[in-house]
């Protein structure tokens, strides 16, 4: 970490944002490794096991099958009229069936390749459109991240300064704590000479 960092010369990774922060110690990525290949419990939570679904007391009923019989040109089966005129309504009605099928077909023959490279087209200004979006957002997360590792690095010099600071105080805090005790001993020290003194004294003066 340098103190001339600009935006223009970082090294941003992004979401990895750890710059301040130190080398992990060897116990603790032991650690920390031991608690991802932890085995994950194989009971499940009562509230994650899903209900069983209750049994149909009756079985389903049968999907009906699509009925074709309209769909084919079958001989009356009874030489009546209106069998024969039912027989003439189901071929009116393939045969504009068939005529429908053929307005299709050449409408897309004439105007469905187009409609396909309009489609084609369409999808094309999509896919640019969107492409631009994600470069605009990947420019937008790299200047975010760019910001955060310029502020954690600005807060890192912060730190290491109070760091250090707090290393002076601690060891000032240190060597008056040692001196203190230094001086009590020797306070105690005079105290026990002059109480010897005063002992003598009085011995003397008896």
């Amino acid at each position: 970490m340098t103190a001339s960092a600009t935006s223009e010369n970082l090294d941003v990774h992004l979401d990895s944002l750890p710059y301040i922060d130190g080398e992990i110690s060897p116990e603790l990525s032991d650690e920390i490794a031991s608690l991802l290949s932890h085995p994950r419990p194989t009971t499940l939570h009562p509230s994650l096991i899903p209900t069983p679904y209750d049994t149909p007391p009756e079985a389903p009923p049968k999907i009906q099958t699509f009925d074709t019989t309209r769909l084919r040109l079958d001989t009356p089966s009874e030489s009546t009229v209106e069998a024969y005129k039912s027989a003439v309504e189901n071929a009116c009605a393939q045969l504009e069936h068939q005529n429908a099928r053929m307005v299709n077909l050449e409408l897309v023959h004439s105007f469905g390749s187009n409609a396909w490279k309009l489609h084609c087209f369409q999808l094309e200004y999509l896919k640019k459109k969107v492409d631009a979006q994600v470069e605009q957002i990947k420019k937008e997360v790299l200047e975010v991240n760019r910001e955060r590792k310029m502020g954690q690095m600005k807060t890192g010099q912060t730190l290491q300064t109070l760091t250090y600071k707090y290393s002076q105080l601690l060891n000032q805090t240190i060597q008056v704590d040692a001196a203190t005790r230094q001086l009590q001993q020797e306070v105690e020290h005079l105290q026990a000479g002059c109480a010897q003194l005063e002992a003598k004294c009085g011995v003397n003066g008896e």
